[in-house]
């Protein structure tokens, strides 16, 4: 696990869930842009949460996420955990589907 030294680590880590989510989406065939995506419930957080939620709407569609702080943060050069990408794999087949 990389140690964050930055909360800029912590939410490069968002945006690299948050793209490969977008991406997978788009080649399945839905548009969703960063306007589809809260995290955290859109409210900021004063210290690093130990997990966060990400909630998605596409249309009628909506899936919903819990991430943990060691996920967000292991994700934020590349997506190596296999149950980071298996959670964004689930994430966009529930809006697809």
């Amino acid at each position: 696990m990389n140690i964050p030294n930055s909360a800029g680590q912590y939410i490069g880590g968002m945006q690299r869930i948050e793209r490969a989510i977008i991406e997978g989406s788009k080649a399945s065939g839905v548009t969703i842009d960063p306007r589809n995506i809260q995290w955290n419930g859109g409210k900021e957080f004063l210290s690093l949460p130990w997990s966060i939620e990400l909630v998605i709407s596409a249309g009628a569609k909506s899936a919903k996420a819990v991430w943990s702080r060691e996920q967000v943060v292991d994700s934020w050069e590349r997506l190596d955990r296999a149950d980071v990408r298996a959670c964004v794999r689930q994430v966009v087949a529930m809006l697809v589907d």
